[in-house]
């Protein structure tokens, strides 16, 4: 499951400069009297930057050690890949510190994978958004330098945009092809409550453990769409309980952000005075939205609940 990890290491003092000899096309950039300032290259896909005083490595080690990131790569893999890039780069780079981590999985679902996302609502204290309309919806928090960025999105596009076709006979990619990411990058150490994240700690099943259980529970956290079931219809017994079952069927069909839209609307009115107020008001829309005797999961989300379920028991074992 682990995708895209950067790699940090700086004291101040060290030249990290000297490793430019074990890069293969190694490029130096220099200031206006000829003074080294840094040398970068590639190790396979790995972005490799050497500065006096630091050194950052970054990219995906699927795509390092497997050639690409439709696979998944296990504990014992990553510990391989953190093993031949030090080997290459003659520098332990379990020692390193992980300032970004990707986990994700892809899956093959019976619908195209725009269908999903308007069935995947809001999630609270992320920012909903497409990235890329009908291909990328993205759930936003923190900034640029700190954060977490959840990710749902097409990979058989993507693969095809980055013209990887021998990937579609070798892995047999299916035409619905959905990935979902999570990406934690920025103080990670502060982020996931632990004392330091270095390469070692990758292989590490505990923290594994922990990073799976976050990507499991963040998509169980996001309101789901659901569908009309009606199983309250003979209960109705004259033409306003019939108006008000019809309004609440017309709401539960709405986009699962919908519920959301309505509460900022009246915000933007000053509808109430008090929060508590909007506080009632987004129980009441959402006790609509689940009431059992109306409602049940879309075979949509079903689908998509199962799958990523499968990938958490698989991954905690």
């Amino acid at each position: 499951m682990f995708d895209t990890v950067h790699f940090h290491v700086g004291d101040g003092i060290t030249d990290f400069t000297q490793l430019a000899k074990y890069l293969p096309n190694v490029k130096y950039k220099v200031d206006k009297y000829g003074n080294i300032l840094f040398s970068n290259d590639f190790i396979d896909n790995l972005y490799i930057e050497l500065h006096n005083g630091w050194m950052i490595c970054q990219n995906s080690l699927p795509k390092f050690l497997l050639g690409n990131n439709v696979e998944r790569i296990n504990l014992q893999q990553v510990k391989e890949a953190i093993e031949k890039l030090s080997d290459m780069l003659h520098y332990d780079m379990s020692k390193t510190f992980v300032t970004r981590i990707d986990i994700a999985d892809n899956f093959s679902m019976s619908e195209n994978v725009s269908k999903y996302f308007s069935c995947l609502g809001n999630l609270q204290r992320f920012k909903r958004c497409y990235t890329v309309i009908d291909e990328t919806l993205t759930y936003k928090q923190g900034d640029k330098k700190c954060g977490k960025l959840i990710t749902f999105y097409d990979k058989r596009k993507e693969l095809i945009e980055k013209g990887q076709y021998a990937l579609f006979e070798q892995m047999k990619i299916p035409k619905n092809f959905l990935r979902y990411e999570l990406r934690c990058y920025g103080r990670l150490a502060y982020q996931l409550k632990e004392t330091a994240i270095t390469g070692a700690t990758l292989y590490d099943t505990t923290f594994f453990r922990k990073l799976v259980q976050l990507w499991y529970d963040y998509y169980c956290r996001i309101v789901k769409q659901q569908e009309i079931t009606f199983n309250n219809i003979n209960l109705i017994k004259d033409n306003n309980e019939a108006l008000y079952c019809a309004l609440k069927a017309a709401f539960i069909l709405q986009p699962a952000i919908f519920a959301d839209y309505i509460i900022e609307i009246f915000k933007s009115h000053n509808i109430f005075r008090s929060k508590s107020e909007y506080t009632r008001l987004k129980k009441g829309l959402y006790d609509i939205l689940n009431d059992p005797l109306m409602t049940r999961d879309s075979k949509l989300i079903m689908e998509l609940d199962s799958k990523v379920l499968q990938t958490y028991n698989e991954m905690m074992g």
